[in-house]
């Protein structure tokens, strides 16, 4: 009886641990400043803006925008990073604190969104959220992200020149 009893003790603390670690976890996720906000845990795309969300751009149809200066261009990328290079007239808008704040309105008909590499789920969801708005434009991210952009040989800007 007295092993059965332990066995209980012993289950009942280690729920209590793994209770008391999510919760520690999400505190600490909350007030880490590269942390998850409420607001993108959650956050609820409709079907149709996670399908459209998926369709990213090739480096030359986003170098083609650029080039024809009709689009915005948003960096999702750490500030640091921002700082150190991007793409020429991109505004920053750091992933870590974009869900923060509404959704910005000066934006052409076209937008593009781009983090730092490959299959950027962070791109994604940016997308995700534009669409699930009412503002109606063209949204998109670089798929390959700014790595690509570099590596192809493309105009980049640091934020000192500015």
């Amino acid at each position: 009886m007295d092993k059965q009893i332990k066995k209980e003790n012993t289950l009942h603390k280690v729920a209590i641990l793994l209770v008391a670690s999510i919760v520690l976890g999400l505190l600490w996720n909350q007030i880490h400043p590269n942390g998850i906000k409420w607001r993108m845990l959650r956050l609820s795309i409709p079907g149709e803006a996670r399908a459209a969300a998926w369709r990213p751009m090739s480096t030359e149809a986003v170098f083609r925008c650029w080039s024809r200066g009709n689009s915005t261009f948003i960096d999702i990328r750490p500030m640091a990073d921002y700082q150190i290079s991007h793409i020429p007239g991109a505004d920053s808008h750091p992933f870590s604190s974009f869900f923060n704040y509404s959704i910005p309105t000066m934006l052409t008909d076209t937008v593009i969104i781009y983090d730092a590499g490959v299959h950027s789920h962070k791109a994604h969801l940016v997308v995700q959220a534009f669409k699930n708005t009412s503002i109606s434009i063209n949204v998109s991210f670089l798929r390959n992200g700014f790595t690509d952009w570099i590596k192809n040989g493309l105009p980049s800007e640091s934020a000192a020149l500015q």
